[in-house]
């Protein structure tokens, strides 16, 4: 989504910064512009000009210039950092993969276990794959609609969110050896 900064210095001793966001425009894409608006401000040019007027030491002004440059670097790098991070695809927060835990061990009365709980982000977009592992005397329509049910839980904790399932019987020595999505043979 389009996202848009105005600045507006209506004195020179004061930076107003106006960010636009779209309807689908992230939180970490906001939170970045922010912080480049926080770091193109005037502070630290007022800084160097005023101590050099109240101290009369040139050298001041050089050393301020310095500082600011190298909040610049800095600020620059973690943005980079982050930016980068949220192009890359990475497991969900511990806190959302609890979330997930939380409502698939909510199906464990009915005897319903899980494994191979996978999860990924990419931009804002979330991504969950789950085997899901039933009782044998399931009908495959009973193993459906509770997918159907798990699916849209998931997608009403944690929106946006693409839910992948696979149904497995319990007790199916061939479903406890994709555990960990590696199989042999």
């Amino acid at each position: 989504d389009v996202i848009g900064m105005h600045f507006f210095s209506p004195a020179n001793v004061m930076l107003l910064a106006e960010v636009v966001r779209g309807a689908k425009t992230a939180d970490d894409v906001i939170a970045t512009t922010m912080a480049i608006s926080k770091t193109i401000g005037k502070i630290g040019v007022l800084v160097g000009v005023g101590a050099v007027a109240l101290t009369g030491w040139l050298v001041l002004d050089p050393l301020v210039a310095l500082a600011v440059a190298a909040n610049i670097v800095w600020t620059g790098t973690r943005i980079l950092r982050e930016s980068v991070a949220g192009l890359m695809d990475a497991a969900l927060p511990a806190s959302e993969q609890e979330i997930l835990r939380r409502l698939l061990d909510g199906y464990a009365a009915q005897g319903v276990e899980y494994h191979a709980l996978l999860t990924r982000r990419a931009g804002a977009h979330r991504f969950v794959s789950v085997h899901v592992l039933v009782p044998p005397e399931w009908s495959v329509q009973q193993g459906h609609d509770l997918l159907e049910r798990i699916e849209a839980e998931m997608r009403r904790a944690l929106p946006p969110i693409s839910v992948l399932t696979h149904l497995e019987p319990l007790g199916d020595p061939a479903a406890m050896a994709d555990q960990d999505l590696h199989r042999s043979g």
